[in-house]
């Protein structure tokens, strides 16, 4: 990224290129190579605006998603609006004279609840996270904080209640507490948490018990399998990120596939009955109805009366 107003005008090389087109703006005061910029998955386009934003706003803090970006807080989505507050109460100019592409939250932020890295003011972790339940739902709230307590695993609840609740009530607070409650130190990816979400919010009879990374045994030297979800003690949800299959980040596609089979085939040989899903099972259809949700309930309805597998192979 280049600062626009700290280059300097014996710096001709670089005022040429930042004119011919070799650059972008992210902001009125922020360029980026065009051609990296591009390159960029959107989540990583995302978290550039919003470090460019950081890097120009002189009285405005970072927030919500935008600040989980900075922080390396998984969300859901790729929206790249940039979330600011003001301290202490104070009141942004008319919305007409926003820069494009930021929104202002009217929120009481104390200067105790933001920190500075880099030239960047954020808000601190929690209420980054608190932020994102109030503003966004219980759902993206949810995800952060499973991200959170994955990533910062010596965060105690009471820690979590003091620094998400506060000792006052504020708006959204009851989102925030929803959020908190349905929260695990143990989910293992933002698929897993937003499978999860959805099978607690569907409120499915056949549904007796969920366990996440639950570790099924086999083998005569205790090896086993951590799986992501495990429903009732028998059916086993497994749930694939797109990256998965890129071909790079874990290896060739083909190598993976096998593998996958062959874990399969220990499973269901252990007596477990599997479910592979990924994103696109769990986007809602225009009815209203959920791919991945249908396939649990089929699955769990053949089955009605199934006993979990024995303990000793659950672990």
């Amino acid at each position: 990224m280049v600062e626009l107003r700290k280059v300097r005008i014996s710096e001709v090389d670089l005022l040429e290129r930042l004119h011919s087109g070799e650059f972008i703006k992210l902001t009125d005061e922020i360029s980026m190579n065009a051609e990296r910029f591009a390159a960029l998955p959107t989540w990583d386009k995302a978290t550039a605006r919003a470090a460019a934003v950081a890097l120009t706003v002189d009285r405005a803090v970072i927030s919500g998603r935008a600040a989980a970006r900075l922080q390396e807080i998984e969300i859901l989505g790729t929206d790249p609006l940039v979330d600011l507050q003001l301290l202490d109460g104070k009141k942004p100019v008319a919305k007409r004279f926003w820069p494009e592409g930021v929104i202002y939250r009217s929120t009481y932020l104390p200067a105790t609840q933001l920190t500075e890295e880099h030239g960047m003011r954020t808000t601190r972790i929690l209420r980054t996270v608190a932020d994102i339940a109030r503003f966004h739902g219980v759902l993206d709230g949810v995800v952060a904080l499973d991200s959170v307590r994955r990533r910062w695993s010596g965060l105690t609840l009471e820690q979590l209640e003091t620094g998400l609740l506060g000792k006052f009530s504020y708006r959204g607070i009851s989102r925030v507490r929803e959020a908190l409650h349905l929260s695990i130190p143990n989910s293992g990816s933002v698929p897993e948490t937003l499978a999860r979400f959805l099978l607690l919010q569907a409120g499915l009879s056949e549904i007796r018990s969920i366990r996440p990374q639950a570790r099924i045994y086999y083998g005569p030297y205790g090896q086993y399998f951590e799986v992501d979800l495990l429903i009732n003690g028998w059916l086993i949800i497994e749930i694939d990120g797109e990256v998965k299959y890129d071909d790079e980040t874990y290896g060739k596609v083909a190598e993976i596939i096998k593998d996958e089979r062959d874990r399969e085939k220990i499973l269901q040989n252990l007596g477990y009955v599997v479910i592979r899903v990924g994103y696109r099972h769990m986007h809602s259809r225009a009815d209203g109805s959920c791919e991945f949700l249908d396939l649990v309930s089929a699955k769990l309805k053949s089955s009605p009366d199934r006993l979990p597998v024995r303990e000793s192979a659950a672990g």
